[in-house]
């Protein structure tokens, strides 16, 4: 691994309530593809110009790097550039750009990240590169180049039986945790039980603490500290980010369960 850089770059009512929450993350998911994303953040020709300096690296062009590179960062490029040339010589195959972070300053000019992508068979690498960006002039400010011996996006996906009985396991207590917080929220709705129940189904949708497991790797941790909402979840931060798959103990559904059983249906909870 090779890193180069210049600067730091730098969730109403019952049923209806658990619907919203679900139609939010549907709409987060599938408001526009990873590419609309892209060319909303950046334009083509910025795309390209991150390509072809990925490009530049891999032949070995330190002088032209350095015309467009920031005065300091240029003077790392005559011992850098060999380095990273002969790091990028046997990942074969067209770069790809597959993300774009943009940070935008009042002080100074944009900054914006280009993930770029490329590789076949079993080579394959990520560079990072780091402009700033005025107008149509775009300054080199910073590399990172990392390199894989499989595609990491095909090695990080998802797979159900891949962590074996661990997997299960913690699969197993996803669901739990979130049948839990939703029959839960259900019982705040049904019954006289409850008063101001917008209020206890929030409640009734949080779990205390947070396992995680990184499912490519397989290390799992414990934050107490922590509240899960709907008792589970999973993320991705990226297409070659590994999944993490969180649950939390649902004791304040376990709780409501227990006064919904318990409490008489003409003593409402809250008088």
């Amino acid at each position: 691994m090779i890193k180069l850089d210049y600067c730091c770059m730098l969730s109403w009512d019952g049923l209806m309530l658990i619907r919203l929450f679900s139609i939010i993350a549907f709409l987060l998911l599938s408001a526009c593809s990873q590419q609309q994303m892209i060319d909303k953040l950046s334009s083509k020709e910025e795309q390209d110009k991150a390509i072809e300096v990925t490009e530049m690296f891999r032949s070995g062009s330190a002088a032209e790097l350095a015309e467009i590179s920031h005065p300091e960062f240029a003077e790392q490029l005559p011992v850098l550039a060999p380095q990273i040339e002969d790091y990028l010589l046997g990942v074969k195959g067209q770069f790809s750009i597959e993300n774009v972070s943009s940070f935008a300053s009042t002080q100074g000019p944009t900054q914006k990240q280009f993930i770029a992508f490329g590789g076949i068979d079993d080579r394959w690498a990520i560079a990072e590169i780091n402009f700033a960006i005025e107008g149509e002039k775009m300054t080199l400010l910073g590399v990172y180049v990392e390199k894989f011996d499989e595609n990491p996006k095909t090695s990080n996906h998802f797979k159900a039986g891949g962590r074996g009985l661990t997997g299960y396991f913690w699969l197993l207590m996803m669901g739990l945790s979130m049948t839990v917080c939703l029959v839960a929220a259900v019982l705040v709705w049904r019954g006289e039980r409850f008063r101001y129940r917008p209020i206890w189904t929030i409640v009734a949708l949080l779990a205390v603490g947070k396992f995680e497991l990184n499912w490519a790797a397989g290390d799992w941790a414990f934050s107490p500290a922590n509240i899960q909402l709907l008792g589970a979840g999973a993320v991705s931060a990226g297409p070659f980010a590994p999944w993490m798959l969180t649950f939390g103990l649902p004791l304040p559904a376990l709780g409501i369960i227990g006064l919904w059983i318990t409490r008489r249906p003409k003593q409402p909870l809250g008088e």
